[in-house]
């Protein structure tokens, strides 16, 4: 059994784990995480034994051809929430995952997407939306059967709670669904030894 430990230091807020794709197609275990001022990258290394975890710059994630590179840039320097929401998800239908952060901007609860490029590692930062600081659970989930997954979310108010829903303004065709596979996504989920 391969184990590896990877200690943060100064670790500000939670960190996540996702699956990120490098130049030579290989998809990599990483930790995306806030710390020292600014978002990292932790790839896992399974090739040395024990694996090594190789720690990066999110930076160095997004593309150098972005037409907002400036926004793009500033916001690695941008805290997640706490709570932090999070997903790996594909949210405009083209079989590649995008990323959704939740973080403070200039003060405000702010709903983050990064659209993958192409099959390289490289993300623009697509729309940051503000939000409310009450959000309690975010989830996505396809509200209105069009393919594409929705964000949902539960807000707890001063008198009421209440949930929302950002429709995805993309639309998925059934022909252009990716492959399904005739497996079960999971066979045991109580195997944790």
């Amino acid at each position: 059994m391969l184990a590896s430990n990877f200690v943060f230091t100064s670790l500000q807020g939670q960190p996540f784990a996702t699956q990120l794709q490098n130049n030579n197609g290989n998809h990599l275990t990483s930790l995306i995480y806030y710390n020292g001022g600014q978002r990292m990258f932790a790839t896992l290394n399974i090739a040395n034994n024990p694996p090594v975890w190789n720690q990066s710059s999110f930076g160095q994630l997004i593309d150098p051809e972005c037409p907002n590179l400036a926004l793009s840039n500033s916001f690695i320097s941008i805290p997640f929430s706490n709570p932090h929401y999070n997903s790996a998800i594909d949210l405009n239908g083209d079989c590649r995952s995008d990323l959704y952060f939740t973080s403070v901007y200039q003060g405000v609860f702010t709903h983050e997407v990064w659209i993958k490029q192409s099959d390289s590692d490289f993300y623009c930062l697509a729309y940051q939306l503000p939000g409310t600081n009450s959000v309690y659970g975010i989830t996505f989930q396809d509200i209105n059967l069009d393919g594409a997954p929705d964000l949902v979310g539960a807000i707890s108010g001063q008198t009421t709670d209440s949930i929302f829903v950002f429709f995805n303004q993309n639309s998925v065709d059934s022909s252009d669904l990716c492959s399904r596979t005739s497996k079960p996504a999971f066979t045991n989920l109580n195997n944790f030894g």
